[in-house]
């Protein structure tokens, strides 16, 4: 039986991938922002902050968690805990959540990477295709976060069925600065991105995990942010 179990495991991997134009652009379609998929839900979201030494061990660590709920079209944000003590009132107030508009980023994403199928891959009872993406030499950014974008790499896994971003994984490949000198991001910092089906069928953000290489003032800082998101509520 298991050896049987690994010859069917064998010819799923084999299939020839999709036409990669064609995969693209139905992929394009679906793409949305975790902003995005999330401004109608109400959810639980824990951070979780630990500032890491320089012999890779953790020095500090706070979690907070709240609790993210829409209310006649904005987006709300209340502190629950901290550390696992409740709040004082004054640091559960509900606090608005910006909006934001990510089109055209979305939009830009597929201009500045080099996005190649790799291979296919069995995750969650179900099949992926995993994409590679690159900055293309020469490209020129209109804007700061798609100037950011242009020193990241990285790959991500979209559901085969429904075209439907699952798993990201991206790193920066070269120090960017976010200000004159008071910082850049330097190589080696990571992102882990995961997405699941829920129940009414709609893929959701579930998990972010950063792994944060800095300058900030000259000084060397590590940090590791994970952000967890759970019960999430169609509204």
């Amino acid at each position: 039986m298991r050896l049987a179990l690994a010859w069917i495991a064998t010819l799923f991997l084999l299939q020839s991938l999709p036409d990669s134009e064609t995969f693209i652009s139905e992929f394009r379609k679906t793409l949305r922002s975790d902003d995005e998929l999330l401004q109608n839900y109400a959810y639980t979201e824990k951070v979780t902050r630990t500032e890491i030494d320089r012999s890779g061990k953790p020095k500090s660590t706070d979690i907070h968690v709240y609790q993210v709920f829409p209310d006649h079209g904005q987006l709300y944000r209340r502190l629950i805990s901290k550390n696992g003590v409740p709040p004082s009132p004054d640091q559960e107030m509900m606090k608005p959540v910006a909006p934001r508009d990510d089109s055209k980023i979305r939009d830009e994403l597929f201009e500045i990477y080099d996005i190649q199928l790799e291979r296919r891959e069995p995750i969650e009872h179900s099949s992926a295709i995993v994409l590679s993406f690159r900055p293309r030499p020469g490209f020129k950014p209109q804007s700061k976060l798609a100037s950011f974008l242009t020193h990241v790499s990285g790959r991500a896994w979209v559901n085969e069925p429904d075209h439907q971003l699952m798993r990201v994984e991206a790193e920066v490949v070269d120090p960017v600065s976010y200000g004159w000198i008071l910082g850049s991001l330097e190589e080696g910092t990571r992102l882990i991105a995961e997405r699941q089906k829920v129940e009414n069928g709609a893929w959701l953000p579930v998990k972010l995990d950063i792994q944060k290489s800095q300058r900030v003032l000259l000084k060397g800082v590590q940090m590791h942010e994970v952000h967890e998101y759970s019960e999430h509520r169609k509204f």
